[in-house]
């Protein structure tokens, strides 16, 4: 006698909890894959290769943080159309019946479209690869100027 199909709105309730089991339990882990590529731009300190790669894969879209961002807004795009489709479980299906839904609720449900981020978000999260390629490119240029001074003053 509800005015509502229960199996609905309980297909949302499962889906907003394993929403929260998700969130939690893969943003530990990309949490972690995100600290683990802070160390390599940091490892740079010793080896400016590991920085030049990390800003690299950054400019080239293929670092963590831009896979995260895609892999969030693919999630939540995917939450709208379960939100989406349950509403409609819950609003029209009637006890009894199998439940089939017609092209007009598909139709309702917009494209994925993925806005990818901006260079400064991007280079925002390099800031530290950035700092010390230039701290490697300061002490290369003071070398490189050392050097030339004393085969100036050997030459003259």
């Amino acid at each position: 006698a509800l005015p509502v199909a229960s199996s609905g709105i309980s297909l949302q309730s499962g889906e907003e909890h394993g929403n929260e089991v998700f969130d939690r339990h893969f943003g530990r882990l990309h949490d972690q894959f995100s600290a683990q590529a802070r160390f390599f731009q940091w490892a740079g300190v010793a080896s400016p290769l590991l920085a030049a790669r990390s800003l690299s894969m950054a400019l080239a879209g293929t670092d963590f943080e831009q896979h995260r961002h895609f892999a969030r807004a693919a999630e939540e795009y995917r939450r709208d159309i379960q939100r989406t489709l349950n509403d409609d479980i819950a609003r029209n299906q009637r006890a009894g019946q199998p439940y089939l839904a017609g092209s007009e609720l598909w139709n309702r449900v917009p494209e994925f479209t993925y806005d990818a981020p901006s260079i400064g978000w991007v280079l925002g999260r390099q800031s530290t690869a950035l700092a010390v390629l230039a701290g490697w490119g300061l002490l290369a240029a003071g070398l490189a100027l050392l050097a030339a001074r004393r085969l100036t003053s050997h030459l003259g």
